[in-house]
């Protein structure tokens, strides 16, 4: 920011000139996020991702991202508000993802493992009445795909399906960190519609709600969350499904071990800071634990209390400069446990494959 003196109708005044911030307006940004569960199965991902901003006296922006690993991912957006205020805004982007699909667990029969992948793009308008607030609407258009890798190709096939949806999104967030949250909310409700008229081959509707809360005393931090996804109608497209699976997140199973049409889950964790800010470590160092409540469904129908499970973690966290690091255990009821060894934080994302 600039400033001068200047002379008007024989007066003095201020003006000030303000300045874009010197490490803008170009930002490129690394993720690592790493999951060991020390008894032969790991995963990463490195994420990057470049964001081209001020495109437009509006502040419009250009996002691009490529992450390698567990998840093969590509993404492109062009974000442009309008409006005297800024708080509309209408996007356009494209999405490319690909992962292995383990079906032991629901399939409760032979092995199977499935190599999925999805292309889309999509239209997206957001109205926000308040920072903290945002009301969307968008439209997508793709596809889907399966490639057994491995299996018996004569009882479990390659899969294709073409997906056209339409839905509305409500979005809160006023949660003061990413990596270990003190005070704040933060909820996501979608609701989405697979329809025939827009090139859906089987159609299906899918409703995703997330919520999680943090508080703090002192320096014991506590962390809320409930996480639901159901779907119904279209029981082959997989991307209304939802995961379970890693820590604090039906801990004892690997990450994202767990996927099906309808998941629940709900789970309150503990940490407390452990290092004080003037002792000679100085990365924050935290000890906690959660305990957790969840299930997963193929159908509404068989959706019950009896079907739920409780899991738990401990763990040892730190704050890096890498982001947030998680060394723990979890056990989930029926003897499933799990060594984890995490970057990234306990916030999750709820948006399917």
């Amino acid at each position: 920011m600039q400033w001068r003196l200047e002379l008007r109708d024989d007066q003095f005044g201020l003006v000030i000139a303000p300045q874009d911030k010197r490490w803008g307006p170009d930002f490129l940004h690394f993720a690592l996020r790493l999951s060991d569960d020390f008894d032969g199965s790991s995963n990463y991902q490195l994420i990057s991702e470049f964001t081209r901003t001020g495109l437009t006296d509006q502040g419009a922006e250009l996002k691009l991202r490529i992450g390698l690993g567990e998840v093969e991912e590509a993404f492109a957006e062009y974000y442009h508000p309008f409006g005297s205020s800024g708080r509309h805004a209408l996007s356009t982007y494209a999405r490319y993802r690909a992962t292995d699909l383990d079906l032991a667990l629901l399939q409760r029969g032979s092995l199977a493992q499935y190599r999925y992948s999805q292309w889309l793009g999509g239209l997206r308008w957001a109205w926000s009445p308040h920072p903290d607030w945002e009301l969307a609407s968008f439209l997508e258009r793709g596809q889907e795909r399966t490639r057994l890798d491995v299996g018996d190709p004569s009882e479990l096939g390659n899969y294709r399906a073409d997906m056209g949806s339409i839905g509305w999104q409500l979005r809160h967030d006023s949660i003061d960190s990413s990596a270990f949250p003190s005070r704040g909310q933060r909820l996501s409700l979608t609701r989405q519609h697979y329809l025939d008229a827009l090139g859906t081959d089987d159609p299906a509707a899918v409703t995703r709600l997330q919520w999680d809360g943090a508080w703090a005393r002192g320096k014991s931090r506590w962390l809320g969350g409930l996480r639901i996804s159901s779907a119904h109608g279209g029981d082959n497209l997989l991307a209304t499904y939802g995961f379970l699976g890693g820590l604090g997140n039906l801990s004892g199973y690997p990450e994202e071990a767990i996927f099906a049409p309808q998941t629940a889950l709900a789970r309150m964790v503990y940490y407390r800071r452990v290092a004080h800010a003037d002792s000679l470590l100085t990365i924050p160092l935290y000890i906690g634990g959660s305990l957790e409540w969840g299930g997963f469904w193929a159908t509404r129908d068989q959706v019950n209390i009896d079907g739920m499970q409780s899991a738990g973690s401990v763990f040892v966290g730190a704050d890096t400069f890498l982001g947030p690091v998680f060394l723990g255990y979890g056990r989930a009821q029926g003897g499933h446990d799990s060594f984890y060894l995490t970057f990234g934080s306990l916030l999750r994302t709820l948006d399917g494959f």
